[in-house]
């Protein structure tokens, strides 16, 4: 919370603090529920982010990063724009 107050006050914002409160609550919520363990399982036993060897090539670790913590986190926090979008089209 800490950052997110030192950006949003060296950021000169106008926008009232209490504004990014729902996405910050639709995250929370959405990561007790199951969507981040079905997210995990697929980018880290589905796609190649599983764990690597110590011995195991640059790539090889850098594929299992891009793959296991990187696009999954970001498809994590693109939920709420995509359910955004849906309700702005329905």
């Amino acid at each position: 919370f800490m950052i997110f107050w030192l950006v949003y006050a060296y950021s000169g914002s106008r926008k009232p603090l209490w504004a990014f409160l729902p996405a910050a609550l639709f995250t929370a919520l959405a990561l007790e529920t199951p969507i981040w363990s079905l997210i995990a399982s697929l980018f880290r036993d589905v796609l190649p982010g599983g764990k690597v060897a110590d011995g195991a090539p640059f790539m090889a670790h850098f594929v299992s990063m891009f793959f296991g913590a990187g696009l999954a986190e970001e498809i994590f926090k693109a939920i709420p724009l995509l359910a955004g979008l849906g309700i702005a089209l329905w």
